[in-house]
């Protein structure tokens, strides 16, 4: 992962674990899931890098969602987004993909 992250600095973006993995390592358990976020890279040259470390389908591209499959481990690898409520239910929202947002607006759609 060491490797992953350094070569997304390299490219100009700023890589920032997330998610599960985040509260896992404060409860000192095993992390289940890496989730990185990464701010400063467009989609487009956020894909260039992983495919340097393996597998990479964009399975969530409207939502910012990349996974990277290596030969040992997955991850899931994410643009900063902003989710407008629109409507009803969980599907309701616009969903607004901007890897030049400050980590500050792109957690407050985490609630």
């Amino acid at each position: 992962m060491q490797n992953i992250l350094e070569t997304i600095v390299q490219a100009g973006g700023r890589p920032l674990f997330v998610g599960g993995c985040v509260r896992d390592k404060i409860m000192d358990i095993a992390c289940k899931d890496i989730d990185v976020e990464v701010y400063g890279l467009p989609a487009e040259q956020l894909v260039a890098v992983l495919e340097q470390f393996g597998r990479v389908d964009q399975v969530g591209v409207s939502f910012g969602v990349i996974k990277l499959t290596t030969e040992t481990d997955d991850f899931d690898f994410t643009l900063p987004r902003r989710d407008n409520k629109v409507g009803v239910g969980h599907k309701g929202f616009v969903v607004e993909v901007d890897h030049n947002l400050t980590p500050t607006d792109a957690a407050k759609r985490r609630g």
